[in-house]
């Protein structure tokens, strides 16, 4: 049995026949706290951020795909913040935010749109084996 000692196992150099000794035991004080996700949730009061659709020349569907998941993020996103915004009163410039917000959301909304009926015409007409191979 080994004995504990200053924070460490005592003998926790030596090796057994299954293989090394167990790892040190740290003292509570040297473990760091939890910290939150790095990607933490939106701030319900500050409109989202459309999506910057870095890749302008959707080729492939793959393509299309993924810049359909930057718009579905930031649909949801707008949809939070459309709710919190709902509640309270607002000053001149967080209306005007709003206004600006509504207006990206339509257009965004709008691409979205032309993306799946794009996504779905694909999926029909070329997504069989037999036709992606033409």
């Amino acid at each position: 049995m080994l004995a504990l000692g200053a924070g460490v196992w005592a003998g926790a150099e030596s090796e057994t026949a299954s293989g090394p000794a167990a790892a040190p035991v740290l003292p509570v004080s040297s473990v760091e706290p939890l910290k939150p996700p790095a990607t933490a949730a939106p701030d319900p009061w500050r409109p989202p951020a459309p999506p910057a659709h870095a890749k302008r020349e959707l080729e492939t569907a793959s393509d299309l795909a993924a810049d359909l998941q930057q718009v579905v993020r930031f649909l949801e996103e707008g949809q939070a913040y459309y709710r919190a915004f709902q509640k309270g009163s607002h000053s001149v410039e967080e209306n005007k935010r709003f206004l600006r917000f509504l207006e990206s959301y339509e257009a965004e909304a709008a691409v979205a749109k032309k993306e799946v009926d794009a996504l779905r015409k694909w999926v029909h007409e070329r997504g069989g084996l037999e036709q992606g191979a033409r």
